[in-house]
């Protein structure tokens, strides 16, 4: 009788929900569509075929998101640590939800082929755990500001290894990623990571204009705030 009853209820629920059910369903197809012709391209007569077997060959980069303006960005065997914070920040400002747990199991006690920190506020730049992040051959990827003061704040740190980037300067790093710098005019940075054509940038608190920021963007990572 259980049984029956439970049949009975999931039909009629499907019948309330079958046209819901139909439209996730198309959703989710255009989606799809629109991620494939991205990645593959679509030419005239069908699909670039030598797009397909590229991009099932390549390989993609990979985030992991650390919470606020934090990501570790992994390509191949390089990885890049941007904007770690898990402690307070001017006495009342504070990671949340709590991320403490992934300084310890992702970031302490790993190694960082780079680290970028994209200016001096304290939920950039958590002095607490750059002091205890493992040091050994991490080049920073440092913001040539005019004043110089990130720079010593990380050398303070102990950071010795530093690739310092102008404004639209680009470097090729590990792994043949291309790094390129975005500075505004109060010291805040934004950072443009391109591996094999797949482009994610880092805006963090840079006011960037629209005609300088970079095009064709597959992963934009941007301030959201009520300010």
């Amino acid at each position: 009788m259980a049984a029956i009853d439970f049949w009975n209820v999931f039909v009629e629920h499907f019948q309330r929900t079958n046209a819901a059910y139909v439209f996730y369903a198309c959703a989710a197809l255009s989606v799809g569509i629109s991620i494939f012709r991205h990645f593959f391209g679509m030419k005239e007569g069908g699909v670039d075929l030598d797009g397909v077997s590229a991009c099932l060959w390549c390989e993609l980069p990979r985030m992991k998101y650390l919470g606020h303006s934090g990501f570790v960005y992994q390509y191949k065997d390089v990885s890049v640590l941007i904007n770690p914070w898990f402690h307070s920040a001017f006495d009342t400002l504070f990671p949340f939800p709590n991320n403490r747990f992934l300084r310890d199991a992702d970031i302490l006690g790993h190694h960082f082929d780079y680290l970028y920190i994209s200016d001096l506020r304290p939920d950039h730049l958590d002095d607490n755990l750059l002091r205890r992040l493992a040091k050994d051959n991490v080049t920073v990827l440092c913001p040539d500001f005019p004043s110089g003061a990130l720079e010593d704040k990380l050398r303070d740190i102990g950071f010795m290894q530093f690739i310092k980037l102008k404004h639209h300067e680009m470097r090729i790093l590990h792994g043949g990623i291309e790094a390129s710098m975005y500075l505004d005019l109060d010291e805040h940075s934004g950072l443009l990571l391109n591996s094999e054509g797949h482009k994610t940038f880092y805006s963090n608190d840079a006011n960037i204009s629209l005609e300088e920021l970079p095009h064709n963007v597959d992963v934009m990572c941007a301030q959201v705030s009520n300010e």
